[in-house]
């Protein structure tokens, strides 16, 4: 998987935000993010804001990471939080029910809001 970049909220420090790449595909990458998603368990987060606003290319195996880190994350209580989902994107989650499991915001400000 290329890099996902990390952002922590200074007034949230139980909130830590994941970049995605442009491609979400699975195969090796898998693992990595699996690994990335269990190292938060011990950070102290309430939640993973997931930022998708680079994602142009998502096939089965990369819907199958999110999956993996929403139930991950969901035994630890951990929220997953996706946020600014590409219309392309949208339509997978759509096609996939996943829309109606995964909470999403428009826009970070959004969520934060929520708080």
């Amino acid at each position: 998987m290329e890099q996902i970049n990390l952002k922590n909220i200074p007034n949230h420090p139980e909130v830590s935000i994941a970049e995605l790449p442009e491609k979400v595909l699975g195969g090796t990458s898998a693992l990595e993010f699996s690994n990335f998603v269990k190292s938060l368990k011990s950070g102290g987060y309430k939640f993973l804001v997931l930022d998708l606003h680079n994602v142009r290319i998502m096939n089965s195996s990369g819907l199958g990471m999110i999956v993996a880190a929403y139930t991950t994350l969901k035994k630890d209580t951990i929220e997953l939080i996706l946020i600014n989902v590409p219309e392309k994107i949208q339509h997978l989650l759509s096609i996939t029910h996943l829309d109606q499991i995964l909470t999403q915001y428009t826009k970070f400000e959004d969520f934060i809001a929520t708080l």
